[in-house]
Order: C-alpha cells, then sequence, then structure tokens
C-alpha cells in the first residue's frame, strides 16, 4: 500500500500477510480514515486484503473565517487555514478593543476545525478620561459626550467663579486621546473677613460668602459712624473676592460738648470724663455755696456720636453771715475774713476787763445750698475783772511763772532749779471761793536735793559715796577682803547719780563663785524604769552624784532632795530637804543607798510627786529661795507632762531635763522633754546614750544651774527656823502638803 503525494504518510511492514501499515498527515492535515491497516485474510475469503481502505489527509481550517469589524479591517496571512495569523486595525478615532491578532491553531481533537486564539476584537470610538460632569456648584455641555473632538463648555452659578479654563476639547495627544484642559471649579465668591469695629461688634448671616449680610453694633456709649451692614457681592472680576456693598463703620465714644470745666471758686469730678452715663458732680469751696445743680450727667441724645449733659454747670457763690460783728464795748475784735463764710472772729477785752461769752466765733454754713452762713455764737461783752492778793512766793532755789497776774483764773506754775526736786503742788490757781472772796488755792511747794534709790548697804562689802546718793554722788564699792565673796559684775565697781535720779549702773553684789556656792534648794529625780537597766542605773547615779558634789550644802548655799520612779514613786528611799541640812556626806550616803528596780516611765507622776511633797515647806523646802528640779530619764513617759511642767514654773520653780537615747532602738521624745523643760537652754540631750553622761557634760550642767550669781545671795532675814522632821510610819516618811506655793 503507497501513500499518496498529498496524502498521509505510511510506515509499511512488507506487504506480506500480517504486515501492518501506519498513516500520518503532515503539519496542517488531520487524517480521514482508519489511521493503521493489516494484511490479513478475512473471513471467507481465500486470498489476504487489508483490514481498511487507505485514509485522505484533509487541511484543518479555523470557522467562522475572520472579517472586518465595525470601523475596521482585517487582514490575515493564510486565510482561515492553521497557522494563518490575522491582524485588526481599526480606523481613526477608533481603537482596537481586544487582542489586536489571532492565529489558526489545531486543537488536536481528530477533526479538520481549528480554533482561533483568541475572539475577533471590536472598534471602540476613542474617549477621553477622566468623564466630563457638573462641578459643584455649576454647569456642563459638551457637544459630544466625552468621545473623540468632543468640546466640553463650563459655567458657575451666581456666587460662584471658575477657577480654571471655560472650555476643554477631547483631543490625540501622544497618541493617546486627552482633555486639553483640566476641569476647572467654582469657588465661591468671598469677601474679606468683616472685623468687629474697636468698641463693637458685627454679625453676618454667612461668614465672609457670597450674599452674607453683615449687620454692625456699638458697645454702651458708643455710637456708629457710617454705614450699619454690608453685603459680600461678586465685583465680577472673574476672581473669588467678592467686595462689600459698603466699607466697614466705626464706633465712636458718645461725648458731651463741650467738656465741664471747674467753676471759679469750685472743683469738678467727673466719673468718666466727658462720655455717655459720666456723672459730673460740682463742689464748692469752704466758703462758697453751689448755685444751681450739683451734678450733671452726659445723656444720649439719639444723634450720633454727639451726647447731651442733663444739666447746665452751676456757680459758686461766696456764702456770709450777717450781721457783722463788731467790736464789744471795753474791747476789739479782729476777724479772718470779714464776714464771709470760714471767717473765725476773735474777741478781747482791754486791760482790767474779763469776757463774758465765747472768745471767737465762726462762719458756718447752715446748709450745702445756702449762701446765707450763721455765726458759732453772738457776740461777747467785757465786764470788769476780780483779783486775788499777790501769789504764794517763789520756793528757794526754784522759780515761779504765772499765767496772768492776780487775776481770777490766773494759773502759777513753780518749778526747781537743776539738781532741786519739787515737793508740793506745782500750779496755784486765784479762784472765787464760796463767800465771795479771791484767793490762790495752793501754798508754794518747797525745792530740795535731787537723790537717787540708796545704794550704800552692800552685804558682805563695803560702799563709800562721795555725795551720799544725791545727784552726781559717786559710789565706789568693794567685798570684803579674805572672804570667799568678789564683786559680780566685776565692772561695776562705781556708779553715779545721774541727774535723772538714776544710777548710771546697776549696783553690784558681793557673791561666791557657782558652783560650788548656789543658794537654791535642788531636786534631782531620777528615772528606775526597766528600760535603764542596771550596768547603766549606776552610770546615771554617778553623773547625778557627779552635779550633786559640784555645790556646798549650807544654810546659806544649797540644800538637796532627790527620789526615784518608774510607774511609782519610790517614797522609801526618797531623800528630803530636812534629812540633811548642811551635809553632804550623809546626803550622798544616802544617796548612794537609793536602789534598782521596776517598770514603766510615769515622769509626770514624778514630777507631781516633787511638787506637792518634795517642795513642801515641812520637808524643809525654804520660801525665799530658788527651787530647781532636774530630771534624768532615758524614755517616753507614759503619762501628761506638760501641765504639772507648767504648773512648776508658775511657781517659780526652775526645771531642768537630761534626755538620755536608750540603747533598745527607740529614739527619745524631744517635744516631751521641751514641755518639762520649759525651753531648749533647759533641756540636755546624751544623744550618745549613757556613755555620753561625762564629766563635761555635768560641768556644762553645773553652769547652767548656777545662772546670775547676785541670785545666790541669803539675806540675813530669809534664814528659816529648823524645821521640824516629817512624822513616819513603819520607816516610811509621810509627805507634807506644800506651803505657801
Amino acid at each position: 500500500m503507497l501513500a499518496s503525494e498529498s496524502g498521509p504518510n505510511s510506515i509499511i511492514h512488507g506487504s506480506t500477510l500480517g504486515s501492518q501499515c501506519e498513516f500520518a498527515c503532515s503539519v496542517g492535515f488531520t487524517l480521514v480514515g482508519a489511521p493503521l491497516s493489516t494484511c490479513a485474510v478475512a473471513n471467507g475469503n481465500t486470498s489476504p486484503t487489508w483490514s481498511h481502505p487507505a485514509p485522505t489527509c484533509a487541511p484543518i481550517v479555523c470557522n467562522p473565517r475572520q472579517t472586518s469589524p465595525t470601523n475596521g479591517a482585517v487582514a490575515c496571512d493564510n486565510s482561515n487555514n492553521v497557522g494563518s495569523t490575522c491582524t485588526f486595525t481599526c480606523i481613526a478615532g477608533y481603537s482596537v478593543s481586544g487582542s489586536p491578532t489571532t492565529v489558526c491553531n489545531d486543537d488536536f481533537n481528530g477533526d479538520t476545525l481549528g480554533l482561533w486564539s483568541s475572539p475577533p476584537p471590536t472598534c471602540q470610538q476613542l474617549e477621553c478620561n477622566p468623564p466630563q460632569s457638573n462641578p459643584t456648584n455649576g454647569s456642563m455641555s459638551c457637544s459630544d459626550g466625552n468621545n473623540i473632538n468632543s468640546e466640553c463648555e463650563f459655567a458657575c452659578m451666581l456666587g460662584f467663579t471658575m477657577i480654571g479654563e471655560p472650555i476643554t476639547d477631547c483631543l490625540i495627544s501622544g497618541g493617546a486621546p486627552a482633555w486639553t484642559n483640566d476641569a476647572p471649579v467654582c469657588g465661591p465668591v468671598m469677601c474679606p473677613a468683616q472685623q468687629a469695629p474697636v468698641n463693637g461688634g458685627v454679625s453676618c448671616t454667612a461668614g465672609s460668602n457670597f450674599g452674607s449680610a453683615c449687620s454692625f453694633r456699638c458697645s454702651p456709649g458708643y455710637a456708629l459712624t457710617g454705614f450699619p451692614s454690608a453685603t459680600c457681592n461678586d465685583d465680577f472680576n472673574d476672581d473669588t473676592l467678592g467686595v462689600w456693598s459698603s466699607p466697614a463703620p466705626t464706633c465712636e465714644p458718645i461725648v458731651c460738648n463741650p467738656r465741664h470745666i471747674e467753676p471759679d471758686n469750685g472743683a469738678v469730678i467727673c466719673t468718666n470724663d466727658n462720655n455717655l452715663d459720666s456723672s459730673c458732680t460740682f463742689i464748692c469751696a469752704n466758703t462758697y455755696a453751689i448755685e444751681g445743680s450739683p451734678v450733671s450727667i452726659c445723656q444720649d441724645s439719639g444723634n450720633g456720636a454727639q451726647g447731651t449733659w442733663s444739666t447746665p454747670p452751676p456757680i459758686c457763690s461766696p456764702i456770709v453771715c450777717l450781721p457783722q460783728h463788731s467790736s464789744p464795748a471795753n474791747g476789739a475784735v479782729q476777724c479772718t475774713n470779714s464776714n464771709f463764710m470760714g471767717s473765725s472772729c476773735n474777741f478781747t477785752c482791754d486791760v482790767g476787763y474779763d469776757l463774758q461769752g465765747e472768745i471767737s466765733s465762726a462762719c458756718n454754713l447752715i446748709t450745702a445750698t445756702d449762701a446765707i452762713g450763721t455765726w458759732s455764737a453772738p457776740s461777747p461783752i467785757c465786764v470788769e475783772r476780780s483779783r486775788c492778793s499777790n501769789p504764794p512766793s517763789a520756793p528757794t532755789n526754784g522759780y515761779r511763772v504765772c499765767s496772768d497776774g492776780n487775776f481770777v483764773g490766773s494759773i502759777c506754775d513753780y518749778g526747781c532749779d537743776d539738781l532741786y526736786t519739787r515737793v508740793g503742788s506745782q500750779y496755784s490757781t486765784c479762784v472765787e471761793l464760796a463767800d465771795g472772796t479771791h484767793s490762790f488755792d495752793n501754798p508754794a511747794p518747797t525745792c530740795e536735793r535731787s537723790s537717787c534709790r540708796d545704794v550704800q548697804t552692800l552685804p558682805n562689802g563695803n560702799v563709800s559715796c562721795s555725795d551720799g546718793n544725791f545727784v552726781n554722788s559717786v559710789c565706789t564699792y568693794d567685798c570684803n577682803t579674805g572672804s570667799a565673796y568678789a564683786l559680780y559684775p566685776t565692772n561695776h565697781s562705781m556708779t553715779t547719780c545721774l541727774n535723772d535720779t538714776t544710777w548710771d549702773l546697776p549696783p553690784p553684789c558681793c557673791a561666791r563663785r557657782c558652783p560650788p556656792y548656789a543658794l537654791m534648794d535642788f531636786v534631782m529625780i531620777l528615772d528606775s524604769s526597766s528600760s535603764v537597766r542596771r550596768r547603766n542605773w549606776q552610770i546615771m547615779k554617778d553623773f547625778g552624784r557627779s552635779i550633786i558634789e559640784t555645790f556646798r550644802l549650807a544654810e546659806d548655799a544649797a540644800r538637796m532632795a532627790a527620789f526615784r520612779y518608774n510607774r511609782v514613786v519610790d517614797t522609801r528611799s526618797q531623800i528630803l530637804f530636812s534629812q540633811h541640812v548642811n551635809d553632804m556626806a550623809g546626803f550622798l550616803a544616802s544617796y548612794d543607798a537609793i536602789p534598782y528596780n521596776g517598770g514603766g516611765t510615769l515622769t509626770g507622776q514624778a514630777l507631781r510627786h516633787a511638787k506637792d511633797v518634795i517642795l513642801a515647806r515641812r520637808n524643809g523646802n525654804r520660801p525665799n529661795v530658788k527651787d530647781v528640779i532636774l530630771t534624768i530619764t532615758d524614755g517616753r513617759s507614759h503619762d501628761n507632762v506638760a501641765n504639772v511642767s507648767r504648773e512648776l514654773r508658775d511657781m517659780g520653780v526652775l526645771t531642768f531635763v537630761v534626755g538620755v537615747v536608750p540603747g533598745n532602738g527607740k529614739q527619745l521624745d524631744e517635744n516631751q522633754l521641751l514641755s518639762i523643760a520649759g525651753s531648749r537652754s533647759n533641756m540636755f540631750l546624751a544623744t550618745s546614750g549613757f556613755s555620753g553622761l561625762d564629766s563635761a557634760f555635768s560641768a556644762r550642767l553645773s553652769e547652767s544651774i548656777c545662772t546670775n550669781p547676785c541670785a545666790h545671795l541669803l539675806q540675813r532675814d530669809d534664814i528659816n527656823p529648823p524645821t521640824p522632821t516629817p512624822a513616819s510610819v513603819n520607816g516610811e516618811n509621810i509627805p507634807s502638803t506644800p506651803s505657801g506655793r
């Protein structure tokens, strides 16, 4: 079996029985018939035959054939056969919409129909983008919509103006359709913003927009000058800036002219010059009265900025008193300003005559609006005067000055020469007695030498004065030789009696050095609470002992008492003033025997015991000797200390306190310690604990207790008689009640 030239190609495996022929077509053709044929003997035949006739190769085509699109054309290089490429084009003003080419391909489905690679395109009329539309607040008209060669024209509504070109065309530019101009916008016509006039305001219906109407107003006291309103209009000059129908007005102050000025002999005070509602008050000088209204107010006349005064300005007329004063018989009158307002007329009488009536008369105002005044007193008269005999003579070493000789009412003033002092009445007056006679009411005084207070007694010393205690006397002081006394202050060894009868320096005293000499009744209070601990108790007692040993126990020096406390006061071991008078060894023995035990800290209770028991006179407290209390504690008191401390100081007791920082980690209550001491100078703190209670601390505290050495002098009258010892029950002292405190 042979293949034809245009037929399918064949592959022959011989022509003998059993051989096979396979057929294939060239590219662009498809097989029509069986692709395989075999040489075989068919049923009923004796000779071999091919199982199928030879097939044919038919060309493959794509249907339908491509045709020119509307407003376009197509060109195919091989009609509609397989492999043919068709190219589409559009006439001017149109563009291909779709693929511009399509190819006829074999779809290999065994038939003669191929498949175009893409559907045929169309020719769409060219359009410009974006599509034109009516601008906001405007309109648009196009000759052919958005198509090529269409022309669009824009317009704006009244009150709006075009921003941009009014016409745009759709043309080919750079090979593509485009609008020749961007679409314009319609911008609002706006006028410059209206500003409120100074001292006024403005209100607009639509701000600065076209058609907005602005109304102007003025603040009280001001009037509008110009148009009261303005409207925003379009000036049609193709921009967005409009024009107001009239310029903005101004607010001018409403004033009254002419200004009020001061009237002659008067003044004017206006609350706000000549502006609206200004109130002008007129006043006249003291000797003038107002004629007319005293007040004039600037009012709104309704005629713009020109106001009117409510009343014309008044005038000031002089005030006079009638009748005019004249000289009395046997006398005269002198007036400061005739009979005008404010004039004061003084009357005098001739020698030997007395004035009956007022010595002066003033022209006063009756009412604020009356031009006629009134005299404060009628004219007096002059009557013959009465007199006394001659006044008492001037004292020796003195002088006398009489106000009016020996006439009734004359006052004689008596004085003394320098270094002399008047003794007796300073004045003597000529008076009329009950029987109608006349006499001076006091005898003349005497003049005695001036003197200072007497300082010629100096306990434990001597005083020598040049002229006693008289003025200019100089006194010299010294203390007894061989004694323990020394002059204090040391620079006061000489004083002078001054003209004002005072010594130029306070007189000194002869005092003994403190310490050891201190005139005081001294009480030591020891805190024996559990926080102190036994080893510190001995340190506290040794510290107290060093203070005690600093001073002398003597009748003209110190007495001492001591006790300990915790939550209770130990009255068994307490030492009273009366127990060891003048016996330091006995006192120290009792002091060393004070034991340690107990818990709690009631310092207020201990101070109360000192006030009510220890300082009682029956227990040896001396009434004319300074009392001093020293409290040594390391803890916070659990009761009130302020009240009893204040009571002690009110009694004149000096209160000292030593606060020892405890070793238990707690802090001292400095406010509580200050309440006990009464002042920071009397409060001493051992911030390093009990180890700080050393000799330097003791010496500093002793010096503070001493204060002024002159205060430690005991006069002979101050020494108390022996004080009875308190009774005791079972060896315990019975407290006595304080006396005279």
